[in-house]
């Protein structure tokens, strides 16, 4: 079985035309609409929202109304800022006093994911600058395309899975790490590269020959290569980017408006947030690369991020949704027992789970959403590190894999389970257990409802052991995150 689900990080051209970015306008006025021209793409209709500010908080938000259908840009900006823009919209009118609406986790809403450095100059109190479970984290760069070496892309973004706490021969004290996927950081390695194909479509091409990507990808990075220079960040700079957009549009549409100086205001503040650095999270500890697999035959696809600079004072929460955050999205009876914070793996791991069973994530894309664990085992393979594949071979191991599979419940307008910018997210039971790592989504043509491949968390936990040739001694879920 192939799957061609999001394989590759979301690239945002920065450069090219049309502008991704480009959205119609904010009408200020008495009364404000959202409009959803698409059915198939949106079940949040027409709102009336009384014209108090507009603002959650101090940040601007996403500018109304929102196209969903004839839009690529729509598409582009929706995947790469991990929030619906249907579900953005439910969140306004639900702020502006329309009830009863669908409400996403507030954690979620773009602006405030965009603006998490808070309204306050002290960054390390604040509690919107922490990174907790399910927040968008990428590689701290730009990606050059092909040769030309003047057009900036915006990496993917994709989900910090949990923090966990390892214990190492250096430091015996448990120390907290970010998990998630290999293939969410791994655009942070020198040689990772873009092209284009026969559509002027950008892609990602194989990594150069012999540069720290290439080797990563064969071998994996363990602990005594962590010096090899692969940063990440939180928030992203996809999200950056367009609230830097926003804002401009918001001062160049009506500087006169009362608001103006306020959003000059905070456009300087984010500009001076990521020119000093400040989104900063840590530094790729060790990863997987793409050649390794359980005992089973499954896939592994995990790294881990250590805290450094300003990021060691930004660790969040393992927090669990609330029981309002999952009835909103429409899980009365099927909503997880469990609430507070994630809870360390049952004895047997995922294989505790029983055919049929509930298994629950928290993505940066889809936010909380739950599904059914399934025995059944498909064989995998992905198009993006075929050129592991040689190496493979001369190792012994099986280029295909053998996956577990969660499928989604067909929700009312969100049939997706996972989407790009989910990847890493730590599936759980019933309980808040920790069972999984989420490392690839996937619908079937015509499907109702998507599914996605996990690794049984005890397989990722016992590799990231015996991969760090014993340098790390124990491990588990951040028990005071």
């Amino acid at each position: 079985m192939s799957s061609s689900s999001f394989d590759s990080p979301t690239i945002i051209d920065l450069s090219g035309k049309p502008d991704p970015f480009d959205f119609a306008r904010r009408k200020r006025a008495r009364y404000r609409y959202t409009e959803h021209s698409s059915s198939d793409s949106s079940d949040a209709g027409t709102f009336l929202v009384s014209n108090v500010k507009f603002r959650v908080g101090a940040p601007p938000l996403p500018p109304l109304p929102v196209q969903t259908s004839g839009s690529n840009a729509c598409a582009l900006v929706q995947e790469a800022l991990g929030f619906s823009l249907n579900d953005q919209a439910k969140i306004i009118a639900k702020a502006e006093g329309v009830e009863p609406l669908s409400v996403e986790l507030v954690s979620r809403v773009t602006s405030i994911a965009l603006f998490k450095l808070g309204f306050s100059t002290n960054y390390n109190t604040n509690p919107l600058t922490l990174a907790g479970l399910g927040e968008d984290i990428g590689p701290e760069c730009y990606i050059k395309l092909g040769n030309s070496g003047d057009e900036n892309r915006v990496p993917g973004l994709g989900t910090l899975g949990c923090w966990i706490e390892i214990k190492t021969i250096r430091e015996p004290q448990w120390t907290k790490y970010a998990l998630t996927n290999y293939h969410v950081v791994r655009p942070a390695f020198d040689g990772f590269q873009l092209g284009t194909n026969e559509d002027d479509e950008t892609t990602v091409l194989e990594p150069v020959k012999n540069s720290d990507l290439w080797d990563v990808d064969r071998r994996g990075m363990d602990p005594r290569f962590a010096s090899k220079k692969a940063d990440i960040e939180h928030p992203t700079r996809a999200k950056h980017c367009f609230a830097v957009q926003v804002l401009t549009e918001e001062i160049e549409e009506d500087p006169d408006h009362p608001d103006t100086p306020q959003c000059r205001e905070c456009l300087s503040e984010i500009k001076s947030f990521f020119d000093n650095n400040e989104q900063h999270l840590g530094s790729i500890y060790c990863a997987s690369g793409y050649s390794r697999r359980t005992v089973n035959d499954g896939r592994l696809d995990w790294a881990l991020i250590k805290p450094t600079g300003t990021g060691v004072a930004r660790i969040g929460k393992n927090s669990l949704p609330t029981r309002g955050d999952w009835e909103s999205k429409g899980y009365i009876t099927s909503k997880p027992r469990a609430r507070g914070i994630l809870k360390q793996p049952p004895t047997h791991g995922l294989r505790s789970i029983p055919n049929g069973g509930s298994i629950f994530k928290v993505g940066t894309t889809t936010g909380a959403t739950g599904g059914l664990f399934s025995q059944i085992k498909p064989r995998v393979r992905f198009v993006e590190d075929a050129h592991v594949k040689p190496y493979m071979k001369s190792q012994h191991r099986p280029y295909l894999s053998n996956e577990f599979m969660y499928i989604g419940l067909p929700e009312p307008g969100e049939p997706w389970l996972a989407k790009k910018g989910d990847s890493g997210s730590v599936v759980f039971d019933t309980e808040g257990r920790a069972v999984g790592l989420l490392f690839r989504g996937h619908m079937a043509q015509q499907a109702t409802s998507s599914y996605a491949y996990i690794t049984p968390i005890e397989d990722v936990f016992a590799d990231i052991k015996a991969f760090s040739n014993s340098q790390i001694t124990d491990i588990r879920i951040a028990e005071d995150a």
